[in-house]
């Protein structure tokens, strides 16, 4: 298997084109890169071709941690559909990998289907590895009657008790969120991006902000990535202190109804973990959908005791 590598500067048109034809989502986008860039990471962009044709496309950007740098290469590479490396042209993408950054300690590298670069190591995601799917193709009576029956009660309440759902990219939106969000961080202790984030994500982006409010105050809110045939249920937050108006139901069946209405085949929750995130997991699948799990995460090694030193420092960090 004879594979070129060959860096890619200018075509996003090409590139995005074959990322959402064979599958990739956002984090393989040209889009996504330049946020990374204009966060302060190094972005390499790479076309793998075969024969005189493009056989794979994948995006690796620099990882920071205390102890050295690391690439890392989220959701690809993306292949050509129906197209797998040999056991020969595996050998020929870690030989490559490794040439990419010499300072590097490894390479991370998170394939979409199980089956891509399988004679890999084993590594860990970044990523959540299990996500669940819903299919907005379907006629909406179709998917409200999959949801339990808490869900359904809450999006009728919700609308009973004058909740309304808009949407939009506007800076009053961005704001509504970045409120809320940060309100949620605060009651669940979990840790969020900084504000700056989610104003590049809507910015570089085919991104939206869905807002809940009722009685004119925002009482939760998501942000969206439209990406191919998918919308991709990124960030969320909500109103702790206004449970019982039962907003968050709403503003996600409001999400399916766009979906529908737009064409878009699929709602990604974007991440369940019942170990990790029992309420939120439980909450997701609620709605109904499918489980989807993402191959496990793939590591080159570039130097191999540094490797072996952030492995010890990644144990000793979880034990602390």
């Amino acid at each position: 298997m004879n594979l070129i590598f060959t860096q890619e500067h200018t075509d996003r048109e090409g590139w995005n084109a074959f990322v959402a034809a064979n599958g990739g989502d956002f984090l393989q986008s040209w889009e996504w890169g330049d946020l990374q860039k204009h966060e302060g990471s190094r972005v390499w962009r790479f076309w793998v071709s075969e024969g005189g044709e493009r056989r794979a496309a994948f995006q690796a950007r620099i990882q920071r941690t205390r102890i050295g740098n690391y690439l890392y290469i989220p959701h690809g590479p993306v292949f050509q559909s129906g197209y797998a490396l040999d056991s020969a042209g595996q050998r020929r993408f870690v030989d490559f990998a490794r040439t990419i950054d010499p300072a590097s300690m490894f390479v991370l590298i998170e394939p979409l289907k199980l089956l891509d670069l399988a004679s890999l190591p084993a590594g860990w995601n970044l990523q959540p590895p299990k996500t669940l799917h819903i299919d907005t193709s379907r006629d909406l009576d179709d998917i409200r009657r999959d949801m339990v029956k808490t869900r359904r009660q809450g999006i009728g309440y919700a609308l009973k008790n004058g909740v309304t759902i808009t949407h939009g990219r506007s800076q009053e939106f961005l704001d509504a969120f970045s409120g809320l969000i940060k309100r949620t961080a605060s009651r669940q202790h979990f840790g969020i991006f900084e504000s700056e984030h989610y104003a590049h994500i809507l910015a570089a982006l085919p991104s939206e902000i869905f807002v809940a409010f009722h009685e004119g105050a925002p009482v939760a809110a998501a942000q969206v990535v439209w990406w191919g045939q998918t919308v991709f249920y990124l960030h969320a937050g909500s109103d702790g202190g206004q449970k019982q108006l039962r907003a968050p139901d709403l503003l996600i069946w409001a999400i399916f109804e766009e979906a529908h209405r737009r064409g878009v085949k699929v709602f990604d929750f974007w991440g369940i973990d019942d170990t990790k995130w029992p309420g939120v997991t439980a909450f997701k699948r609620s709605f109904g959908g499918t489980e989807a799990v993402l191959a496990p995460g793939k590591v080159v090694v570039v130097h191999q005791l540094k490797y072996l030193f952030y492995k010890a420092y990644k144990r000793v960090k979880k034990v602390l």
